[in-house]
């Protein structure tokens, strides 16, 4: 009877191993057949034609649906299908014209933001885009993998989950081990989804394509990709391949503490990021901002405008409804830009700096302005003998947890999340450090006490950083603007996403490091004072060109070197220096002009600085005589 038993559980083991086998074959012939008709199918990879049912939304908030007779299969509006897949979308009752659910085109049916209170802010951000059924993540991914449903459903799952700040990204495996990745913005819902999402979803989804095709990045292949409500998942979303390999954070933050080895492996690690980011710099543009791909052709890409959201800053991060400014994602659209001045113009026009006090204020955004108005921020030349200007790509999240890498090698695997993916003036694009080596540069550092690195352990890396890629690049291009780009890309993140605060804090490190010994505050007040600015406008523009320059030189200088050392780690070296000074000064000023003068600025500065100063102290005693 045992015996019996046993064999019955033998045989049907070998019976479920069998099926088991069964299945996986069938599932690697299904993605062998896909690839093979993909590549003997009428689409040429070289073009990688777009279905003609996408349409660019118009200014109704809706996406307009265009019928193929070639694609007769690919009713759907605003799904894209990649020649690599040779997918089948199956909404043929679906209207030829699908609004995406712009918040303008369908205020009867959505509810507004002041409506469901009792909801979470959480259910509210994200909707359905951060819970989507199992079901229907695994359908999408078949259509891609096995569009003629040879495996029936079989052998597909969901095997995690990942969520940012912006989206959701589900990893679906097949049996065969294939993965994919399906990318779900956190806007993806009918509340708060607008045609300018959509836009930048299909700007996204091609300009990587675009860099894949171009360079060798180790960017994700996508799949295909849909911008409007009404589809598969009942939200927008990009199918791409799941890059293997984990997050370089997680090989930069190692568990326990930092060692020598720690060392090796983090100046390898940069290295490794070095020179895989270097493939961008083949590709140059005309123009700054989003690209486009009209009549879908990869080939010939164009440069559209900059859609994007401005989200709570400066005062607004402290007030009641700050949740709620979040939602309601105040929209920012700049227009291409020709020159870099046009970009940077643009981008600093919209904002007005939050202070109880005007002149501070005023003194901000004018330092700024003054600031652009010298090199690199002017042109962007990749030479200094180009007549002409050129742009190049920028990562707007170019951070260590989108950045793959091999554990063992510490080879780059994969960069991901190009969201907002846009081209740049070259002094804040691709050759910029990583932001994790920006961090005394972004507002509320706050080393020991906040932040991981000090200023002279993020000079060493940012040093190491920049030779490497200088020695990808072959010591020519954008890698001259390396060493000091986390000064350029402080700007420029400031005034596209940080607003003012971040435009403030800029400016006041600037001000901290051409004048170690000065209230950056008081030089702005003054600076903004229409009668009392002119003179602190002159001791500015002496000395912050030179601080810009990525090579430290000085244009107001007609000798070959520069009077202002390039090294920025002697800056800040110089700068703790002159804390030290005026902490061992005397009441009435004494020892404030030695560093100034060891800072190699000429007398004339350190005299008017010292006025400056004098004038703050008479101020700060008559107010103090007047409260007492």
């Amino acid at each position: 009877m045992a015996f019996t038993c046993c064999q019955k559980l033998h045989s049907l083991r070998s019976s479920v191993q069998a099926a088991a086998r069964g299945v996986q074959r069938k599932a690697r012939g299904a993605v062998k057949k896909a690839k093979r008709k993909a590549k003997v199918g009428t689409q040429k990879p070289a073009d990688f034609s777009i279905s003609d049912d996408l349409a660019c939304p118009d200014e109704t908030g809706k996406l307009l649906s265009r019928s193929s007779p070639s694609q007769s299969s690919l009713q759907t509006a605003g799904v894209f299908t990649s020649p690599n897949a040779n997918l089948v979308v199956s909404h043929h009752e679906h209207k030829q014209e699908t609004p995406f659910l712009s918040p303008a085109a369908n205020e009867e049916t959505l509810p507004s933001l002041g409506k469901g209170a009792h909801e979470s802010f959480e259910s509210r951000y994200w909707g359905r885009t951060s819970d989507i059924p199992s079901t229907d993540l695994r359908r999408l991914a078949s259509k891609v993998l096995d569009p003629e449903g040879q495996l029936g459903g079989l052998g597909v799952w969901v095997s995690s989950k990942k969520q940012g700040s912006y989206n959701t990204v589900y990893i679906v495996q097949f049996i065969h081990g294939y993965k994919l990745a399906i990318k779900v913005p956190s806007a993806g819902h009918a509340s708060r989804w607008r045609k300018e999402d959509a836009s930048n979803l299909r700007s996204e989804a091609l300009t990587m394509q675009y860099i894949r095709k171009n360079t060798k990045v180790p960017v994700p292949d996508v799949y295909r990709y849909s911008t409007v409500l009404e589809n598969e998942i009942g939200a927008p979303y990009i199918v791409m391949d799941a890059m293997e390999g984990v997050s370089a954070h997680q090989i930069w933050y190692p568990d326990g503490h930092v060692t020598e080895e720690t060392i090796e492996t983090r100046l390898k690690l940069l290295q490794s990021i070095a020179g895989s980011i270097a493939g961008l710099q083949t590709l140059e543009f005309d123009k700054a901002g989003m690209l486009d791909f009209e009549n879908d052709d990869l080939e010939k890409p164009t440069v559209g405008p900059v859609r994007m959201w401005r989200e709570p800053s400066g005062l607004e991060l402290y007030e009641e409804n700050y949740k709620e400014l979040l939602l309601m994602r105040d929209t920012r659209s700049f227009p291409p830009a020709s020159t870099a001045k046009q970009y940077f113009s643009s981008v600093l026009k919209p904002w007005n700096y939050d202070s109880h006090d005007e002149d501070r204020g005023t003194g901000v955004i004018k330092m700024a302005a003054k600031a652009l108005e010298c090199h690199p921020f002017r042109k962007s030349l990749k030479s200094p003998d180009d007549e002409t200007e050129s742009f190049v790509i920028q990562h707007p999240d170019f951070n260590l947890q989108n950045i793959l890498c091999d554990p063992e090698t510490l080879q780059i695997t994969g960069v991901v999340d190009w969201d907002l993916v846009r081209t740049v003036p070259r002094c804040v694009g691709f050759s910029a450090v990583p932001i994790c080596l920006r961090e005394d540069w972004l507002p509320h550092y706050m080393w020991p006490v906040s932040s991981i690195l000090a200023v002279n352990q993020l000079d060493m890396y940012r040093d190491h950083y920049s030779k490497c890629l200088s020695e990808a690049m072959g010591g020519e291009g954008d890698c001259v603007f390396t060493k000091k780009s986390q000064i350029y890309t402080a700007l420029d993140a400031a005034m596209s996403t940080n607003g003012s605060l971040g435009v403030a804090d800029f400016v006041d490190k600037v001000l901290q490091y051409i004048f170690p010994c000065q209230s950056a505050m008081v030089l702005t007040c003054h600076l903004g004072d229409e009668e009392d600015g002119g003179p602190c406008e002159e001791c500015i523009m002496e000395r912050m060109p030179a601080f810009l320059d990525p090579e430290g030189r000085d244009p107001n200088d007609d000798s070959d070197e520069s009077d202002f050392d390039t090294d920025e780690s002697d800056t800040q070296a110089s700068h703790v220096e002159s804390q030290t000074t005026v902490s061992e000064g005397t009441s009435t000023g004494e020892g404030y002009s030695v560093p100034y003068a060891e800072a190699g600025l000429d007398s004339s500065i350190v005299e008017a600085c010292d006025e400056i100063h004098e004038e703050m102290k008479s101020g700060l005693q008559g107010y103090l005589v007047t409260i007492l």
